[in-house]
């Protein structure tokens, strides 16, 4: 008698187990999908924040004002420029953004990409590689995301440069 009482207690139990179970999977998987969204709009507000940063440089650098300018007057070209002011500010936002949000893999090439940036030779063509690091590192945990797409490739789709064209 004892036994037939346990049956249904057991089956209960096993039922809200799974269904637990199922809830807190089903849930999990929607924070990944959220995740996974917010690095992609992170990744591409980034990407598009570069460009405009380098278009907004070359706007600059092309100006007469900059020609006739010495070192440290174009400098202050530079800083006193409102478009590069704000796309300064919200480059610190983007990468605040990044830290927060991105893979370990998309920090780190970041990091890489600003060093070149910064190093006495910069080099815009950097960019390519920063995609490609930034599309491999966009994947859920059950995805692991693999692209084919190389970094001259990458600079080609950017920049329209015929110097990334292949030969």
């Amino acid at each position: 008698m004892k036994m037939d009482n346990l049956v249904p207690v057991l089956a209960a139990i096993i039922s809200a187990s799974a269904l637990l179970w199922g809830y807190a999977y089903q849930k999990g998987k929607e924070a990944d999908a959220e995740i996974l969204k917010k690095r992609q709009e992170i990744y591409s507000r980034l990407i598009t924040n570069i460009t405009t940063r380098n278009a907004v440089l070359g706007h600059i650098q092309d100006s007469p004002a900059f020609a006739k300018a010495s070192k440290q007057e174009q400098g202050a070209l530079y800083s006193n420029d409102t478009a590069y002011k704000q796309n300064r500010d919200e480059r610190t936002e983007i990468v605040a953004l990044l830290c927060l949000y991105g893979t370990d893999e998309a920090i780190k090439a970041y990091a890489n990409f600003s060093a070149k940036a910064i190093s006495p030779n910069p080099q815009i063509d950097d960019v390519g590689e920063l995609i490609v690091a930034l599309r491999t590192s966009l994947s859920s945990k059950q995805e692991p995301r693999r692209t084919i797409i190389t970094p001259r490739e990458a600079n080609l789709g950017i920049w329209w440069d015929a110097k990334f064209l292949p030969r």
